[in-house]
């Protein structure tokens, strides 16, 4: 399955190598709404919770915050996946094509179906490629104290965060409020 998505992501990517004097870039790099952030966490935020848990499990105490709630907040999160897919989609294609509308288009035009193994897999390596098992505790600690929140402030807390961090970040722009 992690191959096919990863050919599919390539294919895509050579796609839109290979046509780049068809479709000139934009000057500017379009900017994720934040309703479209909020989307993106609301999406993503069940499958993370669920790998978090899954790399702390041999680290942590059984009695750790995480192990024995966050598979519940993953479960809860889950509910607003299909909700959000939409504006996920939309910001996933802007994050992705770094100003090439080829690009965008074609993860627009993209089935559902095909298109959220792609999306949960590139989005899901990206954020945990820099997770260290080291940090379980620390992460545990925050999560204790994050875990009264309702699934639905969890994702409001994470599109919050994400567009502060982004105001400073290269990467990805957030539009201004």
């Amino acid at each position: 399955m992690t191959r096919n998505v990863f050919r599919i992501a390539g294919a895509l990517a050579l796609l839109s190598t290979t046509q780049l004097q068809a479709a000139a870039p934009t000057d500017a790099k379009p900017c994720i709404t934040q309703p479209e952030v909020h989307g993106m966490v609301a999406y993503i935020l069940p499958s993370i919770v669920t790998s978090v848990v899954s790399r702390c499990q041999a680290t942590l105490p059984p009695s750790a915050a995480m192990l024995s709630r966050g598979p519940q907040l993953a479960t809860a999160l889950v509910g607003g996946r299909v909700a959000a897919f939409p504006l996920a989609r939309q910001g996933f294609a802007k994050f992705t094509d770094q100003g090439n509308k080829l690009v965008t288009g074609m993860l627009l035009r993209m089935s559902e179906v095909q298109l959220r193994p792609i999306m949960e897999a590139a989005v899901e390596q990206e954020l945990m490629s820099s997770f260290q098992v080291r940090d379980c505790a620390d992460i545990d600690r925050l999560f204790a104290t994050l875990q009264p929140l309702p699934a639905n402030n969890f994702v409001d807390l994470f599109t919050q965060v994400i567009a502060l961090a982004a105001r400073n970040s290269k990467d990805v722009s957030v539009c201004a409020a």
